[in-house]
């Protein structure tokens, strides 16, 4: 491996351990006091952001949704649904994306409310423009 792609797998790593580790905490403390729950993870992104920065959280924000998907399956037996909302989104795809911080604030209230108890497993991508 050269050393671009040491630097991309340090900064992945580096974004996602801290998200990765309060989920799993998170989860095995639902698990011990036998609580249902929902976890949801929020990715930020700037919206400055070089080209080389915007591929790294693009690489990023598939780890996320692998982590979101595998986490969430491993709780799903004992109630407890994991999310994700996560910045941008495939290139050109801005015009579906949520356009702004109320509506990514919307979609958190949805997800963790009653009307979103069956939603898990999903990353949800958000463009704030």
């Amino acid at each position: 491996r050269n050393a671009d792609e040491r630097a991309v797998e340090g900064l992945v790593t580096a974004a996602l351990t801290l998200p990765c580790l309060m989920t799993r905490i998170a989860i095995n403390r639902m698990r011990t006091t036998m609580m249902a729950g929902t976890i949801l993870n929020i990715a930020t992104e700037s919206r400055r952001a070089s080209p080389a920065a915007r591929a790294v959280a693009g690489v990023a924000r598939a780890a996320l949704t692998s982590m979101t998907r595998t986490e969430a399956r491993a709780a799903a037996a004992d109630g407890i649904r994991v999310n994700a909302i996560a910045p941008g989104g495939p290139m050109g795809a801005r015009d579906s994306a949520l356009r702004c911080d109320p509506d990514v604030a919307s979609l958190a209230m949805h997800l963790v409310s009653k009307r979103g108890s069956r939603l898990s497993g999903l990353v949800f991508e958000a463009y704030a423009g």
